[in-house]
């Protein structure tokens, strides 16, 4: 990562961010150098799916907050997740007390988020010989499943891990910002669909599903035009200043 990069470091379990956004990378890897993971030796199926709903809510307030600002990219680690239930989605009581169903709808949700909020987000695998647990195999196809609402390929720290995840920062490098004047007639206030396509080979395109675009402000009758000193007063972009 360049200087420039702003990173932040959440672990759920605690609910808080360990370390908020900053480009003193140093203190996160300080954080990261300390951290030891919690995974139990004999998480039951109810456990997984009660972890796996309070991962699933902390990724989705996260994405959530982040509609309007600056594309961001969250790379999310975990040793797996329970994957949707099928048939519907309700809490069921087991022995007196509630177990967790997952439902696919707060996948696709986390997923839609992130495409408003253009948010990339990877998905990582943490293998059973390094997280140590015995969960079994299905959690896997919980993390699978997160990695296919949200777009990007599943990465499994298997192999050389360094090179997986330098991967992430090539990937999300650079991006193009499209922007487009609209036509008078399409300043309706009404949401309008969107679909954008490049004809370049290999390349992966994230666009917003639809925008709205803002009726037009009707000018006053009696509104007078702006002098340069009442431009320099406010924020707002004036694009029509003749040269002189």
């Amino acid at each position: 990562l360049s200087g420039r990069d702003a990173v932040s470091l959440l672990i759920i379990s605690r609910g808080k961010f360990d370390v908020g956004q900053t480009t003193q990378h140093d203190s996160v890897r300080a954080v990261l150098g300390k951290f030891a993971g919690g995974a139990t030796q004999s998480e039951t199926v109810d456990d997984a799916a009660c972890r796996t709903l309070q991962a699933l809510n902390a990724l989705k307030g996260i994405v959530g907050g982040l509609a309007g600002g600056m594309p961001t990219t969250i790379v999310f680690l975990s040793g797996g997740l329970t994957p949707p239930a099928s048939g519907g989605a309700k809490l069921k009581w087991a022995a007196g007390t509630m177990a967790c169903e997952v439902r696919q709808e707060l996948f696709n949700e986390i997923a839609t988020n992130a495409q408003r909020a253009s948010v990339d987000l990877y998905s990582v695998e943490i293998p059973t010989d390094l997280r140590g647990s015995t969960t079994g195999a299905e959690t896997v196809a919980g993390i699978e499943n997160l990695a296919g609402v949200a777009g990007n390929a599943l990465i499994r720290l298997s192999g050389n891990q360094k090179t997986e995840m330098a991967r992430v920062a090539r990937e999300t490098s650079a991006y193009y910002l499209a922007s487009f004047e609209p036509d008078p007639a399409e300043r309706t206030g009404s949401a309008a669909r969107v679909e954008l396509r490049v004809s370049r080979e290999n390349a992966k395109v994230r666009a917003r599903s639809e925008i709205t675009i803002a009726k037009e402000a009707a000018a006053s009758a009696d509104a007078k035009a702006p002098v340069a000193r009442d431009m320099l007063r406010v924020a707002t972009v004036y694009r029509d200043l003749s040269i002189r």
